[in-house]
C-alpha cells in the first residue's frame, strides 16, 4: 500500500493599504456672552470732622455704631447687597519718629449684585443709606458707580456651548480633508475645554447725583455690548 503526501502550499496575498495621514490642528470658536449682571461696591467712610476728632465719646462712638445698625437692619437676609461689616479705629501719623494721634476713621462697606429687574430695590438701599447717614456728622456716604458683567452662571454655561461648537468645526473639516485627500477622514483625538481669553469689554459707569430736593436721583444703569468667549482646541485628524 502506498502512501501519498500531499503538500499544500499556502499562499499568503499582501494587498497593499494606502498609509494612514495623520492631520493636526489647532482650531478655535467663540461664543457671544451678554452681560446682565449688575454689581457695586457701596462704602462709607469717616467725614473730615472724624478725621479730626482727637478723643472720641462712647456716646459718638454708639452714634456711629447706630447708623450702621440700622442700614444693617433695613437690608434683611435676601438682599442684593451683602456685608455690613465696618470698623472705628484711630488713625496715627508720624512726626520726628514719634507716632501721633491724628483723629479717628471708619469704614463701612456692602457688596451689591442684581438684576435690572432689581433696579428700584437698589435705588431703595442707596436712598435709604444716604437718608441714614445724613443725620450722622461723624460719616460720609460716597456715591457708588455700578458696573455691568457677565454672570458666574452664563459664563459657565457658555463652556457647554464652545465645546458643542468646536466639536462640530472639527467634524466639518474632517469631511472638508477627506474631499482633499480622495480619503474617509476621521477624528482620531481631539482636546475639549482649553479655555482661551474673553474680550475685555469697556463698562460705562453710572453714578448718581443729587437732585435739587435734597434727595438721590434714580440710578441710570451701565450698557454694554456683549462680550466675545474664545475656545481653542487641539485635533488629530486621521485619513486612510
Amino acid at each position: 500500500m502506498r502512501f501519498f503526501s500531499f503538500v499544500f502550499l499556502c499562499v499568503i496575498v499582501l494587498i497593499p493599504v494606502s498609509a494612514e495621514t495623520l492631520i493636526k490642528q489647532r482650531l478655535s470658536v467663540a461664543v457671544d456672552v451678554t452681560p446682565t449682571q449688575y454689581s457695586s461696591n457701596i462704602t462709607i467712610t469717616a467725614s473730615k470732622e472724624l478725621q479730626k476728632l482727637k478723643t472720641l465719646s462712647v456716646e459718638n462712638k454708639n452714634a456711629i455704631i447706630k447708623t450702621f445698625n440700622a442700614i444693617n437692619d433695613s437690608l434683611g437676609n435676601d438682599s442684593i447687597c451683602k456685608g455690613g461689616s465696618f470698623a472705628i479705629n484711630p488713625s496715627y501719623y508720624y512726626k520726628d519718629g514719634k507716632k501721633i494721634q491724628e483723629g479717628f476713621e471708619t469704614n463701612f462697606a456692602l457688596h451689591c449684585e442684581f438684576k435690572e429687574s432689581k433696579k428700584q430695590e437698589f435705588n431703595a438701599i442707596l436712598e435709604n443709606i444716604e437718608a441714614e447717614v445724613s443725620k450722622n456728622p461723624f460719616l460720609m456716604f460716597a456715591f457708588p458707580s455700578v458696573d455691568l458683567n457677565v454672570s458666574d452662571v452664563d459664563f459657565q454655561k457658555s463652556d457647554s456651548v464652545l465645546n458643542v461648537k468646536l466639536l462640530n468645526l472639527a467634524l466639518e473639516k474632517a469631511n472638508e480633508y477627506g474631499k482633499l485627500t480622495k480619503k474617509k477622514c476621521s477624528i482620531k483625538e481631539i482636546t475639549l475645554g482649553d479655555l482661551g481669553n474673553v474680550d475685555v469689554v469697556a463698562l460705562r459707569e453710572s453714578r448718581l447725583m443729587q437732585s435739587a430736593k435734597n434727595t438721590l436721583e434714580d440710578i441710570s444703569l451701565p450698557s454694554a455690548k456683549d462680550a466675545q468667549k474664545n475656545l481653542w482646541g487641539n485635533v488629530v485628524f486621521s485619513c486612510k
